[in-house]
């Protein structure tokens, strides 16, 4: 048992809860939605607070797809990965175990403990990798980093690319700071 209130609102799992809003879902066991509308808290001790139409751990049967994963706010975000979480923002998607969205649009954090911190279409990739801003960003090397600017990738393991646009960080421990097409591919560069 668990308990229900709000409209058209239905709990599942055991010992679940649904307080406020309307058409949301706790199926998980000890999951919990609280408010918003059409949210649904389907992995064990997932939470979903507020928002419209965000789900944390979407089916405990597809691949990726774990427990303990939390949604607070926005619209159309998905918490999937182990101890996932999205923080607001719209249609942002959190797979990765211990993986972060922190609001903006259309952001993924996919590997391990991988962080995207608003902007949009931005995507952590790498194991440790993060990303702070800007706009279609990748960081997919292992522990790499990007902030900001526009269309900027750190490949290399714990690579980084500060700003600009179009800058490549390829190599292992390289960097580039701000400008505009720039490549960093050797190691240490």
């Amino acid at each position: 048992g668990g308990l229900v209130a709000g409209e058209s609102n239905e709990i599942k799992g055991q010992s679940s809860s649904v307080i406020g809003g309307q058409n949301n879902i706790a199926s998980g066991k000890y999951s919990s939605v609280t408010g918003g509308s059409n949210n649904t808290a389907n992995g064990d001790y997932s939470s979903v607070t507020g928002g419209d139409k965000n789900t944390a751990n979407p089916h405990l049967l597809l691949k990726n797809t774990g427990t303990h994963g939390s949604v607070t706010g926005g619209q159309l975000n998905l918490a999937k990965g182990f101890y996932s979480s999205v923080s607001g923002g719209q249609d942002n998607d959190a797979s990765g175990r211990w993986s972060s969205v922190t609001g903006g649009r259309y952001n993924t954090a996919s590997s391990q403990a991988s962080s995207a911190t608003g902007g949009k279409r931005n995507k952590a990739k790498g194991d440790h990798s993060s990303i702070t801003g800007g706009v279609s960003n990748t960081a997919s090397g292992k522990g790499s980093s990007i902030t900001g600017g526009h269309s900027n990738e750190a490949n290399g393991a714990w690579s980084s690319a500060t700003g600009g646009v179009e800058n490549k960080a390829k190599g292992d421990l390289s960097s580039v700071t701000g400008g505009q097409y720039n490549i960093a591919s050797g190691k240490y560069s």
